[in-house]
């Protein structure tokens, strides 16, 4: 293998594990130095992208370039064409390091893969990082993005000052949501979201933009009145509850969440789905209380939580209720999140105490492994975003 072929796979291995993104990646925006959202659609420079790292991400791509050349070359040893089992393996590694190496150009901004890749949440989120906001709306509107891939596709556009853009995204996935309920959440949380960032960053407009959120998720008829009830309401008024805290509102927010529990609870009086509906969505919103400091309120929320859990199912008796902490528990992840001072409102055994550890102990393990992948949040409370770009640009 030439000297060159050797920096070049070299390369790969470091973009992979994030030792090269330094020097080729802007520092991550705080909430306060971020600048004020601006209302645009047209293309402009990203202000993380100096000159200096333009230059370097210049030389980044071309060994890129060369990287992608060596790892479509690699063939399959002719002595193993008859071994299934080792060719198949072969290839699945080939396969990988191909999509690696093209993860790799999307993050340095060479769009050169744009027409083949299958990855349109990824492309979509390097466009929208590097700029193209128009091309980012497109790429958008012809894939159904996830939770995560939506929030981190709409962070990446209004950091940059593209607040019609990141609606504009907003747009191409609701035309793609079946239900008018689902519609009107995922409306409702997006909305929620730029309005958290709207206030941090000190634009006014940040209360309008939550106005909205609330009046989607007041638009969603109660979980009672539907054929088919879901945890849509709930979940748009937690989200919105959410974005209330941030701005400041304490009591309306607490107020919102209440609503928003009574909303999920009205879940487990349907027939299909309900009690396990409803546990879902409390376990959700205690989480999302206690995160935003409204223990009194988490607690309560979880004493709910364990009456539903403990009701759903005859047989469940006091392992349901454990069963409650090791879930809620599991969902805040963090020792030092809110989880602690809410239990302690509702009376624990040594029992509970130990299925709650054991859940947050899960949980973090498993963020531990995620962080070492590289993966990361969009902000605090809101979903986790597609790993790329995350943290690290």
């Amino acid at each position: 293998m030439t000297r060159r072929r050797e920096m070049a796979l070299l390369t790969v291995l470091l973009v992979s594990t994030g030792v090269i993104s330094a020097m080729a990646t802007e520092q991550q925006m705080t909430t306060e130095n971020m600048p004020p959202l601006v209302v645009s659609t047209s293309p402009r420079k990203p202000a993380w992208l100096t000159s200096e790292k333009e230059a370097a991400l210049v030389e980044v791509r071309k060994i890129l370039q060369e990287a992608r050349q060596v790892a479509e070359g690699i063939s399959i040893p002719s002595k193993l064409l008859s071994d299934s089992g080792r060719r198949r393996g072969l290839e699945e590694v080939k396969t990988r390091l191909q999509y690696d190496i093209e993860v790799a150009q999307l993050r340095a901004g060479d769009f050169s893969t744009a027409g083949t890749t299958k990855d349109l949440a990824l492309l979509a989120l390097a466009q929208a990082r590097y700029g193209k906001t128009q091309d980012a709306v497109q790429t958008a509107s012809r894939t159904m993005m996830t939770e995560a891939g939506l929030l981190a596709i709409v962070d990446a556009l209004i950091t940059g000052g593209n607040l019609q853009a990141a609606l504009a995204v907003l747009d191409t996935q609701l035309q793609q949501v079946p239900g008018v309920p689902q519609r009107n959440q995922k409306r409702a949380q997006v909305l929620s979201f730029i309005a958290s960032r709207q206030a941090k960053s000190g634009d006014p407009a940040a209360k309008e933009t939550l106005q909205s959120a609330l009046n989607a998720a007041n638009a969603i008829l109660d979980p009672s009145k539907l054929l088919i009830p879901d945890s849509s309401k709930a979940a748009a008024l937690m989200h919105v509850a959410q974005a209330q805290f941030e701005l400041g509102d304490r009591s309306v927010s607490a107020e919102t969440f209440r609503r928003a529990v009574d909303a999920a609870l009205a879940i487990q009086n349907q027939k299909k789905d309900g009690p396990s509906g409803t546990i879902s969505a409390l376990r959700q919103i205690a989480y999302r209380q206690a995160e935003s400091g409204d223990q009194a309120g988490s607690g309560e929320t979880l004493k709910l939580l364990i009456r539903s859990t403990e009701s759903h199912g005859a047989d469940r008796g006091h392992s349901g209720r454990r069963a409650a902490f090791a879930e809620y528990a599991g969902e805040s992840a963090d020792p030092g999140h809110g989880f602690v001072q809410s239990a302690d409102r509702v009376d624990l055994g040594s029992g509970d105490r130990a299925a709650s550890a054991a859940g947050a102990g899960n949980r973090g393990s498993q963020l531990a492994l995620t962080d070492a992948d590289g993966l990361g949040t969009v902000q605090k409370g809101w979903a986790p975003s597609i790993g790329i770009f995350s943290a690290d640009l």
